[in-house]
């Protein structure tokens, strides 16, 4: 009703939904595609160039409804084969779809785009007239292989860098940032670089982190203060590349640590519940802080229920500019994707022994 008289208008009635337009039934089909349902087998380099490679995608249909599923690719430098595909999955069932990825030249690795297809599945339902939609997208990226090489002699878990000759994988654009990316001011700001090495008995893990203020006390956790965040997963394939995040702790191992002056005024949470014989130190630095960490063999060989062959590794790297908490002046740095978002990739920070 306005000063003039009134206005009217006439509202179509199609927009209006059922009270009951999520049902629990509809929430379970809903998350069928949650966690693990649409998966790949990691494309993994070897060297610097890309020319072809093999793979496939697995949809699994977790779901009591029959379901129609779509895949599309977007362009890509990278060709697909093939590059869309549709067909019928029965309820708590999965399908395999072999794929092939060519580029038409030599492509170096580091250059190449992730692969996306934008996916469709449809369920029908016997009380309802039309199919239910849930649609959305998947990456595939191109996954660099590294390699563990083994030492001669162990490791003293000190907070010294005096036994590795070079930490050579640096970590100066952050995959994925946390917190406040635009707290992040470059890597002066925060960045970091590490390495990985073996013996007889132990894995070890060093990072040296670069950071303009260190924010740390002994009374608070790490991803609220300056820190740093190392996941591993010894897993054998293909749960360890499909992995996405969960059961951390259980299915793989975090090693949360702040920094102190000495190994007394760290912080170093949930020792007692990590592989017995872990060990762990985190040490402020003039220009930031170093960690170093041994994981005993008997962990990686009891996860692959073999002599380990492979991990998996994320490292994230907590910079705080503002006040211990203050999350609106903090970035979290990530080496690769968090596990834990759809942004994760399978295969993603795969190490081979060497």
């Amino acid at each position: 009703m306005t000063d003039q008289g009134p206005s009217i208008a006439n509202l179509m009635l199609d927009g209006i939904h059922d009270r009951n337009v999520r049902t629990p039934e509809i929430a379970a089909l809903f998350s069928g595609l949650a966690g693990n349902g649409i998966s790949h087998r990691p494309v993994f380099v070897e060297g610097q160039k890309f020319e072809r490679a093999e793979s496939h995608i697995r949809i699994a249909n977790e779901t009591k409804a029959p379901m129609h599923f779509e895949m599309s690719f977007r362009p890509n430098m990278i060709i697909p084969d093939p590059k869309r595909a549709e067909f019928d999955i029965p309820p708590h069932a999965e399908m395999e779809v072999g794929l092939t990825l060519v580029a038409p030249e030599p492509l170096k690795a580091d250059l190449a785009l992730p692969l996306v297809f934008d996916w469709t599945a449809s369920y029908k339902l016997e009380n309802r007239a039309r199919p239910l939609e849930r649609a959305g997208e998947h990456r595939i990226m191109l996954q660099p292989s590294f390699s563990c090489s083994r030492r001669a002699t162990a490791v003293k878990i000190d907070g010294k860098l005096d036994e590795w000759k070079d930490l050579s994988i640096i970590c100066a654009e952050p995959q994925q940032i946390h917190f406040n990316p635009d707290s992040w001011s470059g890597t002066k700001d925060g960045s970091f670089r590490f390495a990985t090495a073996y013996d007889d008995k132990s894995l070890y893990i060093a990072i040296e982190a670069t950071d303009d203020k260190v924010v740390a006390v002994p009374t608070s956790w790490p991803w609220f203060q300056d820190g740093v965040e190392v996941r591993l997963d010894a897993r054998p394939e293909p749960e360890r590349s499909a992995g996405r995040g969960q059961g951390e702790k259980d299915n793989f191992i975090l090693i949360a640590l702040s920094p102190g002056t000495t190994s007394k005024d760290m912080v170093f949470c949930d020792q007692d519940i990590l592989p017995k014989g872990t060990e762990a130190i985190c040490l402020k630095t003039p220009t930031g802080h170093i960690t170093e960490i041994a994981i005993p063999f008997s962990y990686l060989d009891e996860k692959q229920k073999e002599e380990w062959k492979a991990f998996r590794l994320n490292i994230a790297v907590d910079d705080f500019d503002g006040e211990v908490g203050d999350r609106e002046k903090a970035a979290q740095l990530w080496w690769r994707p968090d596990w834990r978002t759809p942004l994760s990739c399978g295969g993603s920070g795969t190490f081979r022994r060497k």
